[in-house]
């Protein structure tokens, strides 16, 4: 198996499934020979290390304590919130709040999609990029990046190269291809640097795996020199790190400043999510207990009264009565707890309820200042993620661009004109809100009638097309037709034979010579243009 099979394998897999918290892989035990075994790797409970002098006991330490973090996450967006979810033959209460508010946010941030933007000049190698993005689906992949990060606080890209078919056959060099993976931080195991917080000097990636019937613990250390991979902690040799840099990138979903990990949507809403489970269980009880109402008898036996459907008991004792127990009180208060506790939730998680119950809401006719004041929260939660995202990104682009050049061939600096600035790019995120494309028109003619924007730019902003410079011929095109009909007309007027072939002229009928030569005077204008400028 290929070192690139190997971590597409590792990567594939699916969250780590922990099968035994208990004491033993707590935060706290310092015995320094306690460095673990493969069963703890096997299990997903902690790192196992395979050379031996990979980390030290506080790394472990550390590393268990993040394993158990993620896990507790994982279990609140599934559902699972509580030890014991069944009691007395019936399954407790869950509303998953924690599930709704990450997945709102995920939601808002991928809104739309991103594209990668590059300085003045270099359009052509941003042009390269986005294509990679896409071919590794850039939407689902950011979405995939955006849950883990959501969830457990950290998200992680590997940027490799496909060089190998499924049947593991090498493929020409021509075929190789840039690949963009997220990984599962529970396989992730970074060795930061003393000197640069943030900055990875190694990675360790473990998980489980699959050789047939084989159940094995699949592991590759990575340092910017080389590739070590092992398989149940023998070592199936060495690889040289062609980029020279290790290429993982960390993302944090929410910077904490004392640590280089990460924090989730949800780490502040799980024990108010407790609380309201606990307190709908509650009422969930109460109610049901009432439901079937449990009949009181003073003064008489119940044996003496015949039971069933349309019977009347009469006969009773002057003292006796009959009745049922009822739910003595409305539980008012025990509801309005709710609503402060779900009020509580939506505000810590920075989720409106606007945003997931808009029946009682029109927004038919709202302006769109007024969307952003309802959706604030959420707009400023999607700002915080953002710059994180915007640095991970441009981090993945270096990398992709370094395979590109040094490991598949592409020459590279014949796309950029500006090649001092050849690995900057810049993030454009799409905005969550929807938006009235008629409003957005008329702004944006408006704006070329003042003289606020060229028609250049507002052919950037407002056609959406992915090929610009055609847009741009097509609808000098048709205004040279345009310009040829009314001079046939006038020649009509005039009682001179009109030529009938300016239709010919117009964009539907545009040449590959024509294409050529007025893209060649189109980009010398925007040259000279810019050094002008």
């Amino acid at each position: 198996m290929s070192l690139t099979d190997q971590l597409t394998l590792i990567a594939a897999q699916g969250r780590s499934d922990f099968s035994g918290r208990t004491d033993k892989y707590m935060v706290g035990s310092k015995n320094p020979t306690d460095i673990g075994d493969l069963s703890d790797a096997m299990i997903g409970v902690a790192p196992f290390d395979i050379a031996g002098t990979m980390f030290d006991q506080d790394f472990r330490d550390r590393a268990i304590q993040r394993l158990n973090r993620y896990r507790r996450h994982w279990d609140f967006y599934d559902g699972k919130h509580w030890i014991n979810p069944w009691y007395d033959g019936e399954r407790k209460s869950v509303f998953n709040f924690c599930k709704t508010i990450t997945d709102k946010s995920v939601q808002w941030f991928v809104a739309q999609g991103w594209e990668v933007k590059a300085p003045a000049g270099n359009e052509s190698v941003a042009d390269l990029l986005n294509a990679v993005w896409k071919r590794n689906k850039r939407i689902s992949l950011t979405t995939q990046a955006a849950q883990y990060g959501a969830v457990t606080g950290d998200a992680f890209f590997y940027v490799t190269v496909t060089d190998r078919d499924f049947r593991n056959r090498e493929l020409p060099r021509k075929e190789w291809k840039a690949r963009i993976q997220a990984l599962n931080p529970s396989n992730v195991f970074p060795v930061w640097s003393p000197v640069e917080p943030g900055v990875m000097i190694g990675c360790l990636i473990q998980q489980v795996a699959y050789h047939g019937q084989q159940k094995i613990v699949m592991s590759i250390y990575i340092d910017p020199e080389e590739f070590e991979v092992w398989e149940n902690g023998k070592s199936q040799g060495r690889f040289p790190n062609k980029l020279g840099e290790i290429p993982v990138v960390h993302v944090p979903n929410f910077v904490l400043s004392y640590s280089a990990f990460g924090m989730s949507d949800i780490e502040s809403i799980i024990e108010l999510n407790e609380e309201y489970n606990s307190v709908a269980n509650s009422i969930r009880r109460s109610i049901n207990y009432h439901s079937e109402p449990t009949t009181l008898i003073y003064g008489a036996k119940a044996s003496r009264l015949e039971k069933g459907a349309n019977k009347v008991w009469s006969g009773l004792p002057i003292d006796a009565r009959v009745e049922n127990l009822v739910l003595g009180d409305d539980l008012k208060a025990t509801y309005q707890y709710l609503e402060m506790l779900e009020g509580l939730i939506m505000k810590t998680g920075e989720v409106p309820k606007l945003a997931y119950d808009s029946h009682e809401v029109a927004v038919s006719n709202t302006s769109g200042l007024t969307m952003q004041m309802m959706f604030q929260p959420l707009i400023e939660k999607t700002k915080k993620r953002r710059p994180q995202y915007d640095e991970g990104f441009q981090a993945v682009n270096r990398l992709v661009l370094k395979i590109e050049r040094d490991i598949i061939g592409t020459n590279i600096g014949v796309l950029a004109d500006n090649e001092e600035e050849l690995m900057t790019t810049t993030t454009q995120f799409s905005s969550p809100l929807p938006k009235d494309e008629q409003v957005e028109l008329d702004q944006g003619i408006k704006k070329i009638q003042e003289g606020i924007w060229s028609q250049n730019e507002g052919i950037r902003r407002l056609a959406k097309v992915v090929d610009e410079d055609q847009l741009k011929l097509e609808i000098m095109a048709d205004q040279r037709m345009k310009v040829a009909m009314e001079a046939e007309k006038q020649k009509a007027l005039e009682l001179v034979t009109p030529n009938l072939t300016f239709p010919f002229l117009g964009s539907i009928a545009l040449t590959q010579e024509f294409e050529d030569i007025a893209a060649k005077s189109l980009k010398e204008e925007e040259k000279a243009v810019k050094s002008m400028e």
